[in-house]
C-alpha cells in the first residue's frame, strides 16, 4: 500500500473513462465521419456514425469502469500525477535552502564537484529509477509497482533532506543560552509570590524547559535524518547491483528495505508535516511570550 494510492471512493472511474484521451479523440473521428457522410449520403445518414458512437459509449460505460485492469490502470496514472506534484514540490522547496540545478562548466558539461553531495546522491537516485523503469517496461523482471516503491524511496529521501534544513532552521530560532537564562530569571521570580503568581510562572518555567528538551534534541534527529538518507541510498543501489548481477526478483529485498527505511516516525518525531504543506511546522517549538 502506497501513501499515493487514490482511494477509490475518490475515484470516478466511469468519468474516468469518459474523458479519457483516446474517448476525447474518437469524437474527432466521429465528427470527420458525419461530415463525410453528409456530402455523400446527405442528412438522412449523416447521423448514424453519431448514434453509433453514442450506443457503443453506453454499453462500454456499463462494463468498462467496474474492470479490474481499468482500475488498475487508472490508480496508477493517479499515482504518477501525485508522485509528480509531489517530486516537484519537494524540489521547490528545497530550492529555498540550496542549489538544485545541476552546476556546468565552461564548455558546458557536468561538473559534478561543483554540486552537493545531496544533490548529486539524489540525481544518481534519478538516474536509477528510471533505469528501473526500462527494465520494467522491457521485461527485465521487475514489475512496475515495484519499481514506484523504489521511486517512492527517492522521494523519501528528498523528504529526508528537506527535513534536515527545517531542523536547522528551528535551531536557529531559539537562543538556547538566553532560553536557559530566561528559565533561571523564571524560578528565582517564583520567591515571595502568592500562589496564583507562583503558579503561572511555574507553567512558564516548564514550558520553556520542554522547549529548551526540544531544542537539545534537534542535533540528534539531524543526525538521524541524514543516517536515513545514506540508507535510502545504499538501499537503492543495493537493489540496482542486484537486478544487473542477475535476474533474480528482488522483491523480497525491496520489502525488507521499505521495512526498515520507513521515515514516517522520523518526520512526526522532528514535528514536520509535509502534507499538504511542507512549510507547515509545529507551533511546540516557539517560545511563550510573557
Amino acid at each position: 500500500m502506497s501513501r499515493y494510492d487514490p482511494k477509490e471512493e475518490d475515484v470516478s472511474y466511469i468519468q474516468e473513462m469518459l474523458f479519457h484521451p483516446i474517448n476525447i479523440g474518437s469524437i474527432g473521428g466521429v465528427f470527420l465521419f458525419t461530415a463525410i457522410f453528409l456530402i455523400a449520403s446527405g442528412p438522412a445518414l449523416a447521423i448514424a456514425p453519431i448514434l453509433l458512437y453514442v450506443t457503443l459509449l453506453i454499453l462500454s460505460s456499463l462494463f468498462i469502469p467496474d474492470l479490474k485492469s481499468f482500475k488498475d490502470y487508472i490508480n496508477q496514472e493517479k499515482r504518477k500525477e501525485s508522485r509528480e506534484a509531489d517530486h516537484n514540490r519537494l524540489i521547490e522547496e528545497l530550492s529555498k535552502y540550496t542549489r538544485m540545478n545541476i552546476a556546468f562548466d565552461q564548455y558546458g558539461r557536468r561538473d559534478p564537484q561543483r554540486d552537493s553531495t545531496e544533490l548529486s546522491t539524489y540525481l544518481n537516485l534519478k538516474n536509477r529509477v528510471e533505469k528501473f523503469y526500462e527494465m520494467a517496461n522491457t521485461g527485465g523482471g521487475l514489475s512496475t509497482r515495484d519499481v514506484e516503491k523504489i521511486e517512492d524511496m527517492m522521494l523519501d529521501y528528498l523528504r529526508m533532506w528537506l527535513a534536515t534544513y527545517v531542523l536547522e532552521e528551528r535551531e536557529a530560532s531559539v537562543d538556547k543560552k538566553e532560553l536557559e537564562r530566561k528559565i533561571s530569571r523564571l524560578n528565582q521570580e517564583m520567591e515571595g509570590k502568592s500562589f496564583l503568581e507562583k503558579k503561572k510562572l511555574t507553567e512558564a518555567s516548564e514550558g520553556l524547559q520542554k522547549v529548551l528538551l526540544r531544542q537539545k534534541s534537534l542535533s540528534s534527529q539531524k543526525e538521524a535524518a541524514s543516517a536515513k538518507m545514506l540508507m535510502i541510498a545504499d538501499g537503492i543501489e543495493e537493489l540496482f547491483s542486484r537486478k544487473l548481477s542477475g535476474p533474480s526478483s528482488v522483491s523480497d529485498f525491496l520489502e525488507e528495505q521499505l521495512g526498515q527505511l520507513n521515515v514516517e516516525d522520523e518526520l512526526d518525531m522532528i514535528g514536520v508535516d509535509f502534507k499538504p504543506s511542507i512549510e507547515q511546522k509545529i507551533n511546540s517549538f516557539k517560545i511563550p511570550q510573557r
